[in-house]
């Protein structure tokens, strides 16, 4: 939470179908890596630096909106040289939401991370 622009989320999120989470592709055992967190990535984010805080990681005035929209979508955007034309903005409210079990996309079936997990925030676009 230094404001250092260097430093900005990136997600690298991982939509494997269940089977190949649960018995591996083709059934052979071989599980696809890597976890599932979108549309959950930014509450990931706050409930880490909200458990952090509680830890005495880092103090709760550290954790500015300037910082967040920063980490969260402006410093990546600089970096890479991508222009913010939509110019949408999100609202953090402190309320559990639970992530859902199971995403339907089309046939696919997709487990997010935590699945069932209260997250303690939720958004609006």
């Amino acid at each position: 939470m230094s404001g250092n622009p260097k430093f900005f989320l990136g997600t690298d999120s991982a939509p494997h179908p269940v089977t190949a989470k649960t018995c591996g592709v083709n059934r052979r055992g071989k599980v696809a890596a890597g976890v599932f967190t979108q549309p959950y990535a930014t509450q990931l984010v706050v409930n880490a630096l909200d458990e952090a805080c509680m830890e005495g990681v880092i103090q709760e005035s550290d954790v500015t909106n300037e910082k967040l929209q920063g980490f969260l979508g402006d410093f990546g955007r600089r970096f890479y040289g991508v222009s913010d034309v939509r110019k949408e903005k999100i609202s953090l409210r402190k309320r559990d939401e639970i992530v859902v079990e199971i995403l339907e996309r089309g046939e696919v079936e997709i487990v997010p991370f935590k699945s069932r997990k209260a997250l303690g925030w939720s958004l609006d676009w």
